[in-house]
C-alpha cells in the first residue's frame, strides 16, 4: 500500500506518484518529513518496532529508512516495478510481487534477493496482492483481476 499506519500509530507514511515520501505525526498529521527520490515509491511496510519502514519503487529499488528520512540500507535498481511489499512476521524477510508477474522473497538485512518465482497462468495478469501466514512459512497471493488465490512455500516459491 502507498500509506501505511506505523504499529505504534504515532506515525503515518506515505508514497506517490510525485516521487515523494511523506511522513506525519499521528493524529496531528504535522509533517516529520518529506523527501524526494529518483523513482517512484509505490508501496511501504512497516517494521514492528515503529522505528524504520521499507519502500519499494516503479524501478526495483527496496530502501530500508528511518524516521528521519535517511536511508538506511538500499538494494540499488532492479529494472522493475514492486507494486506491493510485505515483511514476515519474525521480520527476516520481505516479500514483493512484481510487474511481470514474479514473487520476489529479499533479506530484509542486506535487501538481497533470496529466491524469485514466476506465477504460472497468470498470463503476464499483475498479482493484486500477497501476504504472509502467521508463522511465516507460506505466502499467498491473488491475482489483480479474477478470483483465484496461491499458496506458495516462502522459502522456495
Amino acid at each position: 500500500s502507498g500509506l501505511a499506519l506505523s504499529p505504534n500509530g504515532n506515525h503515518l507514511i506515505g508514497v506517490g506518484v510525485d516521487n515523494e515520501i511523506r511522513l506525519w505525526k499521528h493524529p496531528s498529521l504535522e509533517e516529520v518529513f518529506r523527501r524526494r527520490l529518483e523513482t517512484t515509491p509505490i508501496a511501504v511496510v512497516w517494521k514492528q518496532s515503529g522505528g524504520e519502514f521499507f519502500v519499494s519503487t516503479n524501478q526495483g529499488v527496496v530502501l530500508g529508512m528511518d524516521l528521519h528520512g535517511d536511508t538506511v540500507r538500499s538494494s540499488g535498481k532492479r529494472g522493475y516495478a514492486m507494486p506491493n511489499i510485505i515483511l514476515s512476521p519474525d521480520e527476516r524477510t520481505l516479500a514483493v510481487t512484481t510487474a511481470d508477474s514474479h514473487i520476489e522473497t529479499i533479506d530484509s538485512t542486506s535487501l538481497k534477493t533470496l529466491k524469485r518465482w514466476h506465477v504460472s497462468g497468470m498470463n503476464d495478469q499483475a498479482i493484486g496482492t500477497i501476504c504472509y501466514s502467521l508463522d511465516g512459512r507460506q505466502l499467498y497471493s491473488h491475482k489483480a483481476f479474477g478470483t483465484e488465490a496461491e499458496i506458495w512455500d516462502a522459502s522456495t516459491g
